[in-house]
């Protein structure tokens, strides 16, 4: 597993996922064509898998459409991985963008759009959790 000082977001997406019981993998950047960018992969107990690519930003995005323009490139992948494999309800893309000052803005890949999802927030016990409201995360001591 890479270092967690190195992907401190993907150590903290990964912690997130296991506490919800999630196996959980954190895919490092190759540069194999036509492999996935940095991701973390998580098994769920029912068979689920969520691939997770977390992006930064300066801002948060500002809808649909701005994602779109700006992730074209990941989009693309997780794209052309749904079209490889028949419907599979239980394979999910998703991309987190995170800005410094705003938080996670989370989605979901699908076939031809993106469907927002709940964002990650740092709680003050220092444990991620699901909810709406994106508070800063720190790096330090709450």
């Amino acid at each position: 597993m890479p270092s967690p000082c190195r992907y401190l977001l993907e150590s903290a997406t990964a912690a997130l996922l296991k506490s919800q019981g999630f196996r959980v993998h954190i895919l490092p950047k190759t540069q194999t064509k036509n492999s996935l960018p940095l991701c973390v992969v998580a098994f769920g107990e029912n068979g689920g898998i969520r691939t997770i690519r977390i992006k930064k930003a300066l801002t948060k995005p500002r809808g649909q459409g701005d994602v779109e323009a700006r992730y074209a490139h990941e989009i693309q992948i997780f794209r052309k991985r749904l079209a490889r494999v028949p419907a599979d309800p239980d394979q999910h893309y998703e991309l987190w963008i995170y800005a410094e000052k705003t938080g996670f803005f989370c989605c979901e890949v699908l076939p031809d759009t993106l469907r927002e999802i709940p964002a990650p927030v740092w709680e003050r016990d220092g444990v991620l959790s699901l909810a709406h409201g994106c508070p800063l995360i720190t790096s330090g001591a709450p």
